[in-house]
């Protein structure tokens, strides 16, 4: 597997995100079923008007995770993986180059 360190950088991550995820999951009923975050809500809030809201908070919660995994896709598929972690375009001795003239001036 050649972009298997990718994966390493990436898989530590995950148990925080889902972690994350299952408490702002939660969040809407901090303060019991008869709120919604800090607004409280009539009983059958969840059922009629309130659905709709939760459902679209809820989506939202995985934006991130959408975008994540399409950078992964694009970063795997355009072989620019290792470029990310290190900028290796221009060789080592333009570089030092780089330094000594910025050392002269």
């Amino acid at each position: 597997m050649r972009n298997s360190w990718l994966f390493a950088l990436v898989l530590p991550f995950l148990p925080v995100r889902i972690s994350t995820l299952r408490r702002l999951w939660r969040l809407p009923f901090k303060h019991g079923m008869g709120w919604f975050f800090a607004t409280e809500v009539g009983p059958d809030f969840y059922q009629g008007a309130g659905a709709p809201l939760l459902r679209r908070y809820r989506h939202r919660l995985f934006a991130p995770f959408v975008l994540d995994a399409i950078a992964i896709v694009w970063v795997i598929a355009s072989d620019k993986a290792f470029y990310l972690l290190l900028n290796n375009q221009t060789s080592e001795g333009q570089w030092e180059d780089h330094a000594h003239a910025s050392c002269r001036q």
